[in-house]
């Protein structure tokens, strides 16, 4: 099964793509944020024949993310279902962005923090998989 990884904001979303038979997820890239995203992402999963979407949701208190962020991502993640059939996995993005900012520091990561964001998303979702497996 192959997966595309979200890490949502208003001003730009980072992508990551995966599958479970690798156990492996990558960052792909980062595009403009908000709701308005949600044809560019359909398209994308069409393109790259994906089956289901994990999309990173800031449950966990973190300094970084208001309830008002947790809102507005539930809110994208209403309107991506609308938009599709494709199951969408909500998942703990606990200390992604920060995780990407360490990694792009203590190893030199070249691409875009959201991307990284998105990779960890999709990562431990993926580690999750294999777990329960």
């Amino acid at each position: 099964m192959r997966f595309l990884g979200i890490d949502f904001g208003l001003k730009k979303i980072g992508l990551a793509i995966g599958d479970d038979s690798s156990g492996l997820a990558f960052p792909l890239e980062v595009i403009p944020g908000g709701i308005e995203s949600i044809p560019y992402i359909l398209k994308l999963v069409k393109a790259e024949g994906l089956d289901a979407l994990v999309v990173g949701v800031p449950y966990q208190s973190n300094p970084e993310h208001s309830s008002t962020q947790v809102d507005l991502t539930l809110k994208f993640i209403e309107a991506l279902t609308a938009a599709t059939k494709l199951p969408i996995i909500q998942a703990d993005e606990k200390f992604s962005s920060s995780e990407a900012r360490r990694m792009q520091q203590e190893f030199g990561v070249k691409a875009q923090e959201d991307a990284i964001a998105a990779q960890l998303v999709l990562q431990a979702h993926l580690d999750d998989l294999r777990r329960l497996a």
